[in-house]
């Protein structure tokens, strides 16, 4: 419809705004989006005009989000939040509606976490592993759909880690771990891959650190390392060298702690 060829012109005309430094055009054309799509979703009322008030309440968010006023970005999220509900409690079944509440949960709860508020933050988190774990169970062949569950799992132990509640962050990351092992083992050649097992890895040696599991810190960043050198070869790699620094320096406080004087000094050197 022309409604909603219009909607999609106010987006895409605030990105561009946005990327120009232009903040207030670009705030006034996401909220004439706003304003349309929600005018469009009561005139029509499927998942496709309610995925456009999603998207522009989410818009406005981010953008509130960059602005550094968290208060409004909250508040639009929260709002977006509640929105994906009520789409997921009338169309459960459609996968972009599934998706559509899954960005929801994680911007609210990374906002909430944002305002010092983790433990408001955490239910939120783990709602949305426990709906992709059902989303996996209905099509386990699909690739997808488990990365998107190694992704949650992930952000969910980040949570309960900043709670303290470490081993229950240690076994999301555990499970992450074990999904992007299999994607890898796969695929060994994957980049991607190699950096999400690379990522989860570094997270768990972190944690043992902070448990004092020496062991498991130093196998989990030797392990990461061993990804990231990978990763770091060539041109292709340039971006990665900084994270291989910062993976070096910890598995050389390893080694120190080991008394393994040659290594660590090879690994700072490497730094």
């Amino acid at each position: 419809s022309s409604l909603e060829e219009l909607v999609r012109c106010l987006e895409n005309s605030a990105r561009a705004k946005l990327a120009t430094g232009n903040v207030k055009e670009s705030t006034a054309h996401l909220t004439e989006s706003l304003e349309l799509s929600r005018a469009y979703y009561e005139k029509r009322p499927t998942h496709q005009a309610g995925g456009l008030v999603g998207e522009s309440l989410s818009s406005l968010a981010k953008l509130e989000e960059a602005r550094g006023n968290t208060g409004k970005a909250r508040a639009y999220a929260e709002e977006n939040l509640l929105h994906w509900r009520d789409m997921a409690s009338r169309w459960r079944e459609i996968p972009s509606v599934h998706q559509g509440l899954l960005a929801a949960l994680e911007v609210t709860s990374t906002l909430r976490r944002a305002e010092g508020a983790t433990k408001e933050a955490l239910p939120l988190v783990r709602e949305a592993v426990e709906r992709q774990r059902k989303h996996v169970a209905k099509n386990e062949v699909d690739g997808t759909r488990l990365r998107n569950l190694a992704v949650v799992l992930e952000r969910l132990g980040s949570a309960e880690a900043e709670q303290g509640a470490a081993d229950e962050a240690q076994r999301h990351y555990e499970e992450s771990a074990k999904i992007r092992r299999r994607f890898l083992a796969e695929l060994p050649d994957d980049r991607g891959s190699q950096l999400d097992l690379a990522v989860i890895l570094d997270r768990l040696g972190d944690l043992a650190d902070t448990r004092r599991e020496h062991a498991l810190a130093h196998k989990s960043h030797e392990e990461a390392v061993g990804l990231l050198r990978a990763l770091a070869v060539g041109l292709a790699g340039k971006g990665m060298r900084g994270n291989l620094a910062i993976a070096a320096r910890k598995l050389g406080g390893h080694c120190l702690h080991d008394q393994d004087l040659e290594e660590a000094r090879k690994l700072y050197l490497e730094c």
